[in-house]
């Protein structure tokens, strides 16, 4: 299912993180001005990132490899790390 070239699919890539993830800074500040509870967002939106995903996979519109703890466990500082730097942003 490429529907891009290699350079093409990592400049697309690239540029959705980015807008993805400033996008993110901004609705959390908005979030958080409404609702104060830094803890309670981000467990939304985690649940919500983790239901995206997998119904994608359930409708086929994308391809999830299976966990692999081999792979999972070096990223699971990098996850904890990230999920920290989030919450600190939004306090």
């Amino acid at each position: 299912m490429n529907f891009f070239s290699p350079q093409k699919e990592v400049l697309l890539s690239v540029i959705a993180y980015s807008l993805c993830s400033g996008s993110l800074v901004l609705i959390n500040k908005l979030t958080l001005h409404y609702l104060p509870f830094p803890s309670l967002v981000i467990a939304f939106q985690l649940a919500a990132c983790i239901t995206l995903v997998y119904g994608a996979k359930l409708l086929g519109y994308i391809d999830v490899d299976p966990f692999n703890w081999q792979y999972v466990k070096p990223y699971l500082l990098y996850t904890g790390f990230f999920c920290f730097g989030v919450y600190c942003n939004m306090r």
